[in-house]
């Protein structure tokens, strides 16, 4: 009989928008939801412009949805200071950028 594992992170019920002009608001993310295991490995894909980085950097903890959860090893991130947020990407996360534009040319 296999243990089950408890999930690495989890997104629950997640929205944001973004405002354009003064007055439209654009829905990029509408009650996203994803669950991963540990030694999952997934890939988010999709057209240009249909909110793939957008979701990446809420579930980095760099951005902060509109509504919804982001728990990552148990402990919600949802409501937490920029401080606990940066530790938890210090120790918990790591990000391979697509254009490495740190480093120069």
């Amino acid at each position: 009989m296999s243990k089950s594992k408890a999930p690495i992170l989890e997104a629950r019920n997640l929205y944001k928008t973004f405002k354009q002009g003064s007055d439209t608001e654009i829905l990029i993310l509408n009650n996203a939801e994803l669950v991963l295991a540990p030694g999952e490995i997934v890939a988010l894909v999709g057209p240009s412009g249909c909110g793939k980085t957008t979701c990446l950097q809420i579930l980095g903890l760099l951005d902060s949805p509109d509504k919804g959860e982001i728990i990552i090893q148990g402990v919600n991130y949802s409501n937490a200071r920029d401080y606990k947020k940066t530790l938890c990407r210090r120790y918990n996360i790591g990000f391979v950028y697509q254009a490495y534009n740190l480093l120069s040319d």
